[in-house]
């Protein structure tokens, strides 16, 4: 699973911007992007964007762990 590309798509869903969520991270935009652009998001940083947009992350982590299996 590309973490960064589906964090982008909730993003273009829900109407939000890199920078709305950047801010809420407290995280430069330019090195937020970078972060998705390398899916090198930390596991404190999946929880809090979790958070702010609205990620059940039991189902993230079972798409994750399926992803895997293909």
């Amino acid at each position: 699973m590309d973490l960064g590309k589906y964090i982008l798509s909730l993003l273009n869903e829900q109407g939000r911007s890199q920078t709305w969520l950047a801010d809420k991270l407290n995280i430069n935009v330019k090195t937020f992007s970078g972060k998705l652009k390398r899916n090198s998001i930390t596991g404190e940083e999946i929880l809090q964007i979790g958070y702010w947009l609205n990620i059940n992350l039991d189902e993230l982590k079972k798409e994750c762990i399926n992803y895997g299996k293909k």
